[in-house]
């Protein structure tokens, strides 16, 4: 089983890796975002929120979205990463020609996982080590708990994006069915904008999104200073969500 499943997992890593356009662009978009707010938003008033200006943070805008945008990059990379592979692969026959192999469905979405998880979280910390040499945002909290919130986050989105995967054939209705789900999550995660003062059905709403715990968490941890016992709550979760998502997805997997 694992020979199997370390088998397509180092697979896909090659391929990932040869498509330079599509790493490089993973690494330099989120940095790129971060200094458009630093650059748009560099003044004596800030759109900050004001739990965290009583509570005398010198703040700006940037530093407050840092954490936002690593999740977005998180959920991007996620969904996109295995969705619209995975249904590429259907479409051009890879997966079939795996079905004639000894290879199980579970085996291939394991290794599919695994792949991403380490995939987006290099890219993550590229980027956030990017942003902290360009711009030295605030980091109050514990890395030990950013990195296992982000490994929570990670498998919660993969999982999303193959059940999303599990059995459509074409890139165009993979591609339409990832922006549905992904703009309402930008919009009532708290990325760009704090929810609190929202519309109670806003609030209501953003408590049902995942990305919502994911960025939540990281903005306790670099902002607040929160450890991993202050987050537990999130990253169990995330993990909660993620291997339910997991095994739908496994249930639903068709090879064509």
């Amino acid at each position: 089983m694992w020979a199997r499943i370390y088998a397509i997992f180092i697979a896909r890593n090659r391929e990932f890796y040869r498509d330079s356009a599509g790493l490089v662009w993973n690494l330099i978009m989120p940095v790129m975002m971060i200094l458009s707010f630093a650059f748009i938003f560099d003044g004596p008033h800030q759109p900050v929120p004001e739990r965290h200006l009583a509570d005398g943070l010198a703040l700006s805008y940037a530093d407050w979205a840092l954490p936002g945008v690593l999740a977005m990059n998180v959920m991007f990379s996620s969904l996109w990463g295995v969705g619209w592979v995975v249904v590429r692969y259907r479409k051009n026959g890879v997966l079939r020609r795996l079905q004639a192999t000894p290879l199980r469905p579970i085996e291939f979405l394991i290794a599919q996982v695994l792949s991403r998880v380490i995939v987006v979280l290099g890219a993550s910390a590229l980027v956030y080590a990017g942003a902290n040499l360009l711009l030295d945002p605030p980091m109050r909290g514990s890395y030990l708990a950013l990195i296992m919130l982000y490994c929570a986050g990670a498998l919660c989105m993969i999982s999303l994006g193959l059940t999303v995967a599990a059995r459509l054939k074409t890139e165009e209705l993979a591609d339409g069915l990832l922006n549905l789900l992904s703009w309402p999550m930008l919009l009532l995660s708290g990325v760009w904008f704090s929810m609190d003062g929202t519309s109670a059905a806003a609030q209501a709403a953003s408590r049902i999104i995942p990305l919502t715990y994911l960025v939540e968490g990281a903005r306790a941890i670099m902002i607040d200073g929160a450890g991993l016992i202050d987050v537990l709550p999130h990253i169990g979760l995330l993990l909660g969500i993620g291997f339910v998502l997991m095994a739908l997805a496994a249930r639903l997997f068709r090879w064509e």
